[in-house]
């Protein structure tokens, strides 16, 4: 196996498929990069059994072959070298030695017969999907969803910070995707906050009626991901198992939660009995000054509503340490107060705005200093709310 490549092009190409391998693993062969030349096309694949990705560049073949190279150390390489330059890849396929020559040096590595490793059948035998005729599969009841450029950097960031860290609840680990038609629903929960957004496209771009709940470590790499993507569900014993994910000469696949997601819907309020509209950048200023006293067991911050002022205290007890700041607002009620937690409350209020293009104002809605409050951008409670829960300290 033998070809010539630029250093950049290498490097691009870790980038897509390194963050895929586990650092640790009692499977050896998952620490590896499974490396296929054919041509002049390199195909190269990482797993670690729950995301698997598919990404395929053009080099220089003067030599069809294949064999797992050691990804952690192929990458330090990699990097060490820097931009610019050209590199020569020759793997002994008998002995599976990788020499890898750049400018006047060189390196030698120990790979792996690429039978080795471990089975990936099903995820990607089929050609990449035509984004063409995306819209006909759809149509014809097929599970098919086309993704515009940066659609999945906007989901994500409205609803990933939302998500549990508790493996116990597997379902709240990832983000829930409602599809249908032209519409898409994603939301996230931890049980104590809430975030829901809601998509719409002038197409029918999406199932007629699909649920799906996506793993949060798979949308991490799907948001960094600018260009226009088509998903498509990959099928086992006629119940879906993976889903998988075709953009610019790669394949993303992941398996599924195959878990319930909280009816998320149920605790909604459907009416609010108080409203505040309050300057974003001024609350999410004062909030990272007020916090700094905050205690941080409990973290609590109280927001009190009155003469179309909002007021911001922490106190701790334990130390005796206090502060206040004050803001202008809009209520149309006479006055209100609420206790929060000021992280879950800020981590909110700078995820309000994607594009930071709207306007510096948002909206918040009450109905009892008890129950779950909703924050959301002026105007688009239909579109985009995060629900969170109070803090009792009466």
């Amino acid at each position: 196996m033998k070809f010539k490549s630029t250093i950049d092009a290498l490097s691009e190409l870790l980038n897509y498929v390194a963050p895929i391998v586990p650092q640790k693993s009692t499977v050896l062969v998952l620490q590896y990069l499974n490396f296929n030349l054919s041509g002049n096309t390199l195909s190269v694949i990482a797993t670690n059994e729950e995301i698997s990705i598919l990404k395929k560049i053009e080099v220089e073949g003067l030599e069809d072959g294949s064999v797992l190279v050691p990804s952690k150390k192929f990458n330090d390489i990699i990097k060490s070298i820097g931009k610019g330059g050209e590199v020569t890849f020759t793997c002994d396929t008998n002995s599976f030695e990788i020499e890898f020559k750049y400018g006047k040096g060189k390196f030698k590595l120990k790979g792996i017969d690429s039978q080795e490793y471990i089975s990936l059948e099903g995820l990607f035998e089929n050609e990449l999907t035509n984004i063409s005729n995306i819209l006909e599969k759809v149509a014809e009841g097929e599970l098919f969803a086309k993704f515009e450029e940066k659609l999945f950097a906007k989901l994500t960031d409205r609803t990933l910070f939302a998500v549990s860290t508790e493996d116990y609840k597997p379902a709240m680990t990832g983000v829930f995707f409602q599809f249908r038609e032209n519409q898409l629903t994603v939301a996230a929960t931890d049980g104590y906050r809430l975030n829901r957004y809601i998509h719409s496209t002038e197409e029918n771009a999406y199932p007629k009626v699909f649920d799906v709940v996506i793993p949060s470590s798979s949308l991490e790499l799907l948001r960094k991901i600018d260009a226009e993507m088509i998903m498509s569900v990959l099928e086992e014993d006629d119940s879906p198992k993976y889903l998988r994910f075709d953009f610019e000469n790669t394949i993303l696949t992941t398996r599924i939660i195959n878990e319930k997601f909280p009816p998320y819907e149920t605790i909604i309020p459907n009416d609010y009995t108080f409203t505040a509209l309050v300057p974003l950048n001024e609350l999410i200023s004062a909030t990272k000054r007020v916090s700094l006293t905050a205690n941080t067991v409990s973290k609590l911050m109280i927001l009190n509503f009155a003469n179309n002022q909002l007021t911001l205290n922490t106190q701790d007890d334990e130390t005796g340490e206090f502060a206040e700041e004050s803001l202008p607002c809009e209520i149309q009620f006479e006055k209100f107060e609420i206790g929060v937690k000021y992280d879950y409350f800020l981590q909110s209020l700078q995820h309000l705005y994607y594009d930071g293009t709207s306007e510096d104002v948002l909206e918040l809605r009450f109905n009892d200093p008890a129950k779950a409050f909703i924050i959301c951008p002026k105007n688009e409670y239909e579109t985009f709310i995060m629900l969170n829960m109070p803090v009792r300290y009466k």
